[in-house]
């Protein structure tokens, strides 16, 4: 008998903040990532706030649109405890099947922030942007 994800008191919601153990077989371990539905898929995106000098460079050596970095500062609705940039160039792609077996495993872990409409405009911005991301997702976006 399958339970569901809810029973673990852990749901999948777009825009919510998860966080990667060690071990996770997708995704940067031990980093927040922001998700995001698509065409019946999750979309999952890689944050950092320890190195967010080294990503504005990243972006300006490699020719990258800043867009593909977006920043986004701590306020009370998404709960990141200094400025963080989220990593639009290497989206994660799930099924939200896969993804419940992650948060049930306990390889991920939900976090109490999310990031409103206005910031998923902008990771969706940033995918579009980007020269590393695939036509196929960005047409999703």
């Amino acid at each position: 008998m399958d339970i569901p994800i809810q029973a673990y008191g852990a749901t999948v919601t777009e825009g919510k903040e998860y966080f990667f153990k060690s071990g996770c077989p997708i995704g940067v371990e031990n980093h927040i990532h922001i998700c995001i539905f698509k065409d019946n898929k999750v979309f999952l995106f890689a944050t950092g706030s320890s190195q967010l000098e080294k990503a504005k460079r990243r972006a300006f050596f490699l020719h990258y649109d800043e867009k593909t970095y977006p920043i986004f500062t701590k306020n009370g609705i998404n709960r990141f405890e200094k400025d963080t940039y989220v990593d639009c160039n290497k989206p994660i792609e799930t099924t939200p099947e896969k993804f419940n077996e992650l948060l049930s495993q306990g390889f991920v872990y939900e976090l109490p922030g999310i990031i409103d409409s206005d910031g998923l405009s902008r990771i969706a911005e940033g995918v579009k942007s980007s020269d590393l991301v695939e036509s196929r997702i960005k047409n999703l976006f």
